[in-house]
């Protein structure tokens, strides 16, 4: 089948990429819920249930990250700094920790060396994803300038 050209007008090609950005977030967030209730589910030792959706999941986080960092997109709210990973990163060690918790909790009923485990993958998470969004943040920066230095010679070229 061959694909023809674009038959869409301004306003119907927005909405068009509105509903697919939608759709692309349901199927996102689905994944991670769904993850989450096989985990809560079957238990800690489940990753044998979980491959395809992880896998899935991995391939959609893995595509938004490079497609940001490759064009310069950080987020439509929050400035790249330092403050605003240390904060996401503190968020993601709190939900994780509290998600190992219940997890072992429903497993062991021992509040006490749930607890436990649950800070200790709290810290655990917290840690991993700050080194994570610091690596991003420092691609993200030195894209960031290639692009600057990138745009400095167009405009030097186009004076000349």
């Amino acid at each position: 089948m061959k694909k023809g050209k674009n038959r869409l007008d301004e306003m119907q090609e927005q909405k068009m990429l509105q509903i697919e950005r939608n759709g692309y977030w349901i199927g996102y967030v689905g994944l991670a819920v769904i993850m989450l209730a096989q985990i809560f589910y079957y238990g800690p030792g489940c990753s044998d249930k979980i491959g395809g959706e992880f896998l899935v999941f991995l391939f959609m986080s893995a595509n938004i990250l490079v497609g940001c960092i490759k064009y310069g997109v950080w987020d439509r709210k929050f400035a790249p700094t330092w403050r605003v990973n240390v904060f996401a990163s503190l968020i993601a060690g709190v939900i994780g920790g509290v998600i190992h918790f219940f997890v072992t909790f429903f497993r062991y009923h021992k509040w006490q060396g749930c607890a436990a485990a649950g800070v200790v993958m709290g810290i655990n998470i917290f840690m991993c994803t700050l080194v994570c969004m610091s690596l991003a943040l420092g691609a993200y920066k030195i894209q960031e300038r290639r692009r600057e230095q990138r745009l400095d010679r167009e405009d030097d070229d186009n004076e000349d």
